[in-house]
């Protein structure tokens, strides 16, 4: 009877092997898409409005230990399905937004050590 557990136990092992590895070459697009499919089904007809509550949320949990990979993993998700329920281009959105900022001056860290762009006047 051990060692049958034994052998059970290892093909366990095996299995959650190859899973883990399997899992490890997804791409974040792999990754967008099971969360989106997973966030229809589980959410349903949620607002916009109520995805950004919860992206909140979960943002401020994150600021209470920010190495927590779970709450990195919630904002993310919230993230990626709320560019979903939209119709946001998240790819497009942050190719736009990374080429504005690297167009930009930028300030000093603040006593935060919070690094700003300068705002223009009148901003």
């Amino acid at each position: 009877m051990a060692g049958t557990f034994a052998v059970g136990v290892l093909a366990g092992a095996a299995l959650m092997f190859v899973l883990l590895k399997l899992f490890a070459r997804r791409t974040l697009d792999d990754v967008a898409a099971d969360v989106c499919s997973w966030a229809d089904w589980q959410f349903g007809a949620t607002t916009p409005e109520a995805k950004v509550d919860h992206l909140v949320r979960e943002a401020i949990e994150l600021s209470g230990d920010p190495r927590d990979p779970e709450e990195m993993a919630d904002v993310f998700s919230l993230l990626v399905h709320l560019a979903h329920v939209t119709g946001t281009d998240l790819r497009a959105a942050v190719d736009a937004k990374l080429l504005k900022n690297r167009l930009r001056a930028w300030a000093a860290p603040d006593e935060a050590g919070v690094i700003e762009h300068v705002r223009e006047p009148g901003a």
